[in-house]
């Protein structure tokens, strides 16, 4: 029913009603006739269509800003565990090579060559980890820095006289082996605080 339609039956139905009445139906005639009818509807769902469509938006932004930190939480964690095995690592590896290998102390010399290898190991995996989640250019260079790292210090560890009964201390290798350690250390922190 338009407009004009409601102002038709109600100035018939006007006709028997007393005077102040149909002063009062008129005004409420035209309240209604100026009010948008037809255009309820429309308004009704331009208002339900932004809501959806808010709703919508907070949930996207909200499901990529987790995402987002569940991403920056691994390799921040990764960097932080990546840290602490590479600090046992420089540990074990300068108190083996600063030690003259004694026949008596076989047993720790065997476990520090055990630990060595193993550590190692984990500071393989962590860095492979740290490399395949994604990062951004700095931290990208940080994880190739460490791959290469991890093949450098085996090396330098590994090398000489390890595993030998003829083995002397080495304050040059153990030195070597801190300062690597530390280098890479300090680009675990940053990946660590840029993540």
């Amino acid at each position: 029913m338009n407009g004009e339609q409601v102002w038709g039956v109600l100035s018939n139905s006007i006709q028997l009603m007393p005077e102040d009445l149909v002063v009062f139906v008129e005004r409420i005639a035209v309240a209604v006739e100026s009010s948008v009818i037809d255009g309820f509807f429309d308004a009704l769902i331009i208002t339900v269509i932004g809501a959806i469509s808010g709703a919508i938006a907070a949930f996207l932004f909200s499901f990529f800003h987790w995402k987002l930190e569940g991403k920056r939480n691994a390799v921040a964690e990764t960097a932080l565990s990546l840290k602490e095995v590479v600090f046992d690592f420089e540990s074990i590896a300068i108190k083996y090579w600063l030690t003259d290998f004694k026949v008596e102390e076989l047993v720790e010399c065997q476990t520090c060559e055990i630990r060595i290898k193993s550590f190692f190991k984990l500071i393989v995996k962590y860095s492979r980890l740290l490399s395949s989640l994604s990062l951004n250019n700095r931290g990208a260079e940080i994880a190739k820095s460490i791959e290469s790292f991890s093949d450098s210090v085996f090396d330098l560890t590994t090398g000489g006289e390890f595993e030998s009964v003829n083995r002397k201390p080495s304050k040059g290798r153990a030195a070597k082996i801190a300062i690597d350690c530390a280098k890479v250390r300090a680009e675990l922190l940053e990946i660590g605080i840029r993540s």
